[in-house]
């Protein structure tokens, strides 16, 4: 193999992390830019979150992803969403009705239709979704509402949502399972976590990694806090350099936010801060009764977990603004 191919293979296999890295982004965003438009839409619309991935973005509504955008001319969604649409019944039809919708938009640039369109389409999919197979995405609406709700003006402001951690070698905090499990009642097994939500705290611009949890069933046992904790501490807190790749990588989507004007100019985070990990748990009771013996039944699980230094922010029913003085 020539060493060019090789350098070049080497190129596209390595780790770049989220952020839009290459300069085919250089013009969408300007004021002839083709994204512009879209930008200004969802800066303008409290129902729509965009969060920067590896090279490309997505636009979520309600949780649901409406819109990854890869490009200024190379768009896509879920054809799946068309499922509630009856006389749309075959696979091949909903990709021909996708393909035309996404071929009309690269046309067009018709974002306040077409968002206006897929909001339509995505409501009517999660009521077919609860209607026929009873799913509802209780989940991914709370972590909309948390999104929305922690901003600047609040104590945490959330920069990302289900931060995926790279299995790739190349990726220096990739997830390595120990030897024994960090926390009793955790297996030891190969996993690629995922978190929840990646915030900054804008007391002191410390990045924080949150687990959500909603109901005392979510806490034990595979994908509980011990399991949580263990893949947190075997990925990015696994050591100072882990720790400051992924900050800076934070920090690439912090400055690409900048340029969206999603997140003020004096909004940063404080590199030379180690990271924070926690939990944030949805209480399930309204009353004071109830809510206290959650608490007390969080903490037990906390103990049998090893979990114990770990802050937890409780959320009252419908309220998503995670708040420090709810400890």
């Amino acid at each position: 193999m020539k060493r060019e191919l090789r350098i070049k293979k080497k190129l596209l296999s390595s780790y770049l992390g989220r952020g839009l890295h290459s300069d085919k982004w250089d013009n969408a965003f300007g004021e002839k830019g083709k994204l512009r438009g879209l930008i200004e839409m969802v800066k303008n619309d409290d129902e729509l979150v965009l969060q920067i991935r590896e090279d490309y973005f997505n636009v979520y509504y309600k949780g649901g992803n409406l819109l990854k955008v890869s490009s200024e001319n190379s768009f896509q969604f879920d054809c799946n969403y068309y499922k509630c649409d009856t006389e749309l019944d075959t696979p091949e039809k909903r990709k021909a009705k996708r393909r035309n919708v996404l071929e009309s938009l690269k046309e067009k640039r018709d974002f306040k239709t077409f968002i206006a369109d897929m909001k339509e389409l995505m409501d009517d999919y999660w009521k077919w979704l609860k209607r026929v197979h009873k799913r509802t995405l209780h989940e991914k609406d709370t972590q909309h509402a948390l999104c929305i709700s922690n901003t600047e003006s609040t104590d945490y402001t959330i920069i990302d949502l289900e931060f995926q951690v790279s299995t790739r070698k190349d990726c220096i905090y990739h997830y390595e399972p120990s030897s024994l499990p960090r926390h009793p009642g955790v297996d030891v097994y190969e996993k690629s976590p995922r978190f929840d939500i990646i915030a900054v705290r804008n007391s002191d611009h410390r990045l924080c990694v949150i687990e959500l949890k909603n109901g005392l069933d979510a806490l034990p046992g595979k994908s509980g806090i011990g399991d949580h904790a263990d893949s947190f501490e075997g990925s990015i807190g696994k050591n100072p350099l882990a720790e400051l790749t992924f900050t800076k990588e934070m920090k690439k989507v912090v400055s690409d936010k900048h340029h969206f004007k999603l997140l003020s100019d004096d909004f940063y985070i404080d590199e030379k801060l180690p990271i924070e990990f926690m939990y944030a748990y949805a209480y399930k009771s309204e009353d004071e009764n109830g809510k206290e013996a959650e608490r007390n039944s969080f903490k037990r699980e906390q103990e049998k977990a090893c979990c114990m230094n770990y802050k937890v922010i409780y959320l009252n029913k419908g309220d998503f603004t995670l708040s420090d003085s709810n400890c």
